[in-house]
C-alpha cells in the first residue's frame, strides 16, 4: 500500500460512513407536524360559513366586486356564481395550492395554512355547492 493509499483510506471510510448514517433519514410531513387529520376538522365544509370566511380573510381584499377591477385582475371571488367559475376550471386550487402554471396566491404572499387549504379543497371534492 502506498503512503497515500495509507493516509486517505481511513478518511474515506468515514466519511463514506457519515454520508451513509446521514443520508437514511427521511422527514415527512406527518411525522414533523402530526396528521392533517387530527389537527384539521374537515367535516361538514360548507361553502356559506367555512369556504366563504375564508376568501373574506385571504382572498377578497384583492378579489371583491368592489376591488377586483383595480386590483384583483378582474377575478372576483366573494360572488359565488362568479367564484365557480375559478373552482371549475381549476384555477383556485391551482392558484392556492401554488402549483406550477397558475399564479400563486395570495400575491407576494405565503401559502395559505395547510388546513385552509384542506378545507377548500373538500368543499370542492363535495362538489362546490353553495350551502
Amino acid at each position: 500500500m502506498t503512503v497515500i493509499g495509507k493516509y486517505f483510506k481511513p478518511k474515506i471510510v468515514v466519511i463514506l460512513s457519515f454520508l451513509w448514517c446521514t443520508s437514511c433519514y427521511y422527514e415527512n410531513e406527518e411525522d414533523l407536524y402530526g396528521s392533517l387529520i387530527e389537527t384539521c376538522d374537515l367535516t361538514e365544509i360548507t361553502y356559506g360559513i367555512e369556504v366563504k370566511a375564508l376568501l373574506n380573510t385571504h382572498c377578497t381584499v384583492c378579489h371583491s366586486t368592489s376591488s377586483a377591477a383595480s386590483i384583483g385582475a378582474n377575478i372576483v371571488l366573494d360572488d359565488y356564481a362568479l367564484l365557480s367559475k375559478y373552482v371549475d376550471n381549476g384555477k383556485l386550487m391551482g392558484s392556492i395550492n401554488h402549483e406550477s402554471g397558475y399564479q400563486a396566491m395570495p400575491k407576494s404572499g405565503a401559502k395559505l395554512p395547510a388546513c385552509d387549504i384542506a378545507k377548500v379543497q373538500t368543499w370542492i371534492d363535495n362538489g362546490a355547492s353553495n350551502d
